[in-house]
Parts: C-alpha cells; structure tokens; sequence
C-alpha cells in the first residue's frame, strides 16, 4: 500500500508530494525516539561558538517537517538529535565534519530528503563543513543505522 508524504520544497518553496510504499511501524518508532529534549537542543544550539546566522540556520532546520500519511515527521529535528547524540558519543569528531557526513550520506541515499533539506542543508555543509575520518566502525555503523531508519522515505 501506498501513502503520500508532503512537504514544501525548499528550493521552490512550494508544496509537493510524492507517494512511497507505507513505511514500517519500525520507521515511525525510530523518528520519534529521541536522545535530547527539544530544550537540551536549543540550549546546544544557543551554546556554539557560531555567529547569529549559523544558530539561526540550525534553528530553522530543526522545524523542517514532513507528513507521511497522517503523520508529521519533525524531520530536521530528528537529524539534529542524532547529531548530537553522535557528538556525545564521538566526541574527538568535531561538530563540522559529523554534521557534513550526515547530511551529505542521507541527502545521496534518501532523494526526498534531498528536495526538502538540500538548499538548507548547503548553507549549513558550507558553513561547518570539515573532515571526518570514516574508518571509526562504531561511528559508521551508526551512520548507517540512522540512514536505514529513514530509508522507506527513498521509495
């Protein structure tokens, strides 16, 4: 069975929709299980060494949503908590480089992730990119974990 996921379109800024294939009860567990609290990340946030705009940015993509089926999906805000939970766990990895891996492996994996996020996303990646040596088992495993959870969004 199908269903539709909606969402605005951040390079036009218009609505869209595309239908995938119903996504597991398992998909819907994983993006709403959380590490940090919406008030641990604004405080994170409010704490970097960053400029105004760059909070600002983080700020806004922690609001991107999505709607699958009947569902919101608070997507950016998903993205963001793991994020964090890999900075507490890798903490020799800085906030850069783990934020451009991320984004970048499920922008390539995940192309309706990549309509909705990409144009924030650059700013961000160009913003923080850096270097993040992949060769660490355990910080890869997770990465690959987090991209398997939101593939049913790549149907």
């Amino acid at each position: 069975m199908t269903i539709e996921v909606e969402f605005i379109d951040a390079e036009t800024g218009k609505f869209s929709s595309k239908k995938v294939e119903e996504p597991p009860i398992s998909f819907f567990d994983a993006v709403r299980s959380e590490q940090w609290t919406d008030r641990q990340i604004e405080t994170f946030i409010d704490r970097l060494n960053i400029s105004a705009d760059a909070k600002a940015n983080l700020a806004s993509f922690a609001k991107v949503t999505l709607k699958v089926g009947r569902e919101v999906v608070r997507i950016g805000r998903k993205i963001l908590d793991v994020l964090f939970s890999f900075l507490r766990n890798f903490p020799g990895i800085a906030f850069g480089a783990i934020f451009a891996v991320v984004i970048s492996t499920l922008l390539s994996a995940i192309p309706l992730l990549g309509a909705v996020l990409g144009p924030v996303a650059a700013t961000l990646l160009i913003a923080f990119g850096g270097y993040v040596d992949l060769k660490n088992p355990a910080f890869s495993a997770r990465l690959d974990a987090f991209v398997e959870e939101l593939r049913p969004l790549a149907d």
